[in-house]
């Protein structure tokens, strides 16, 4: 990045910047402009991960919730046709 500061020069008695001290001013700004970019790009980024993260945590829990709740469905089921077959075989 060039740090210098841009040439004038004096005509009839008003300062004029030089089309050369222009673009390096330009150059300069866009330059600063891609790192300022760059780093909210990867503030956003990190925010995200940390988002999604969060939200497969939480997924996690509720699939672990769906689990244990088909598994009591489940042994309640296997409950009741154990209990007709019992029933059947004794003739109550």
């Amino acid at each position: 990045m060039n740090s210098q500061r841009p040439r004038r020069r004096r005509t009839n008695g008003r300062f004029q910047t030089t089309p050369a001290a222009v673009d390096a001013l330009l150059s300069g700004m866009a330059e600063r402009g891609a790192v300022r970019r760059a780093a909210t790009a990867a503030a956003t980024g990190a925010t995200f991960q940390a988002t999604v993260e969060q939200r497969l945590k939480s997924l996690e829990a509720d699939l672990g919730e769906v689990k244990s709740r088909l598994n009591g469905l489940l042994f309640l089921a296997t409950g009741a046709v154990l209990t007709q077959i019992v029933l059947r075989l004794l003739h109550i």
